[in-house]
């Protein structure tokens, strides 16, 4: 008894999390575009994902994304894209019925810092021992 009643809860749990993607709890969309914020140029692919959710979407070629059956309420939206600044859109409102715009936002460019790295020539012992053959030829071959 107290293992199906324990199966039970773990089942509907499972099922109030999934219920969005599923059409049994009312949803939205939200929608808009990037742009790179120096030269107002739409980004491609952009990740945009929604917090807490496995829902994402990446920008087209004209920048701009939908993300669909979105769970109606309020939601935190992250944008990133290699080279740029992360961004966070927090609290954006998703209804039932009107699609949330969040309209165009723009990403700025940020230089990635890598630590110092030293390369030292030698051999790369993942190729092994071959014989290469070498051939020179000029601008008249």
């Amino acid at each position: 008894m107290k293992y199906s009643l324990l199966v039970s809860l773990i089942c509907l749990f499972c099922g109030f999390k999934n219920a969005a993607q599923t059409g049994l709890m009312p949803t939205g969309t939200i929608k808009g575009s990037i742009a790179d914020a120096k030269t107002q140029e739409p980004l491609t692919g952009v990740h945009i994902i929604l917090d807490s959710t496995q829902i994402g979407a990446i920008t087209d070629a004209n920048g701009h994304f939908t993300l669909a059956n979105v769970a109606v309420g309020k939601h935190n939206l992250r944008l990133s894209f290699m080279g740029y600044a992360p961004k966070q859109i927090a609290n954006l409102t998703v209804a039932e019925n009107v699609p949330a715009d969040i309209g165009k936002v723009y990403l700025t460019e940020t230089a990635i810092t890598l630590q110092e790295m030293t390369v030292t020539p030698g051999s790369f012992s993942i190729l092994g021992k071959s014989n290469l053959s070498r051939l020179s030829l000029s601008s008249e071959d």
